[in-house]
């Protein structure tokens, strides 16, 4: 766990040409074998340089980097088993970087919704929470709404902006929710109560505008 050893993955997501074909395989296959070692850091480094690889073919619009990246990660599924790493840290890295690749795993959605729910550590739940609005799933809508009493309001509040990604004025129990929120005066839910007004009147102005 040498602090050179980390720079060295660290820089192969750098290396001139790592989005053409040969040297891209390469650098992914390094990367892979750089999550099964024993060290936080040296994993979280790994996710961090794979994540980078995917999103910079995703954004340069290189389709073709971007599917075989994604599926060389997918195919070795060591990624998939980190989501029940003990560190905290790596589960965090693994949900960002399962969930901008091309395709998400089958197991990925119901892996989420446990995260969300179960995990002990706040960063995770608020992660997954976020990440289920980015992969527009309106199927978890119902988890979300469990999520909104998260002990920790960072994670009810992530939880509350997906909900506002993804539901709309026609979803009847959102709103009911919202309006509950927007005239709840406690403070302990006041941060909640000012997002579910802001929302609630979004959507209003939106309806005029139709």
């Amino acid at each position: 766990n040498h602090p050179a050893h980390i720079e060295a993955i660290e820089g192969l997501r750098l290396l001139q040409g790592v989005l053409r074909g040969p040297t891209r395989t390469k650098v992914v296959g390094w990367l892979l074998r750089a999550l099964r070692q024993p060290h936080e850091e040296v994993q979280v480094t790994a996710l961090d340089s794979l994540a980078y690889l995917a999103w910079q073919a995703r954004t340069r619009g290189q389709k073709k980097a971007y599917a075989g990246i994604s599926h060389e990660i997918l195919e070795d599924a060591e990624s998939l088993q980190l989501l029940a790493c003990p560190h905290a840290w790596v589960r965090q890295r693994a949900i960002e970087l399962l969930c901008i690749l091309i395709d998400q795993p089958h197991t990925l959605h119901a892996q989420l919704i446990y995260l969300l729910h179960s995990d002990s550590d706040s960063g995770v739940r608020a992660c997954a929470a976020y990440f289920l609005g980015q992969l527009a799933a309106r199927w978890a809508i119902p988890d979300l709404i469990q999520a909104l009493l998260d002990s920790d309001k960072y994670v009810a509040q992530t939880a509350l902006n997906s909900l506002g990604q993804l539901a709309s004025p026609d979803n009847a129990v959102v709103v009911y929710i919202l309006k509950e929120l927007a005239g709840d005066s406690s403070t302990k839910e006041l941060h909640l109560t000012q997002s579910a007004q802001t929302l609630l009147k979004k959507w209003r102005k939106a309806n005029r505008e139709v």
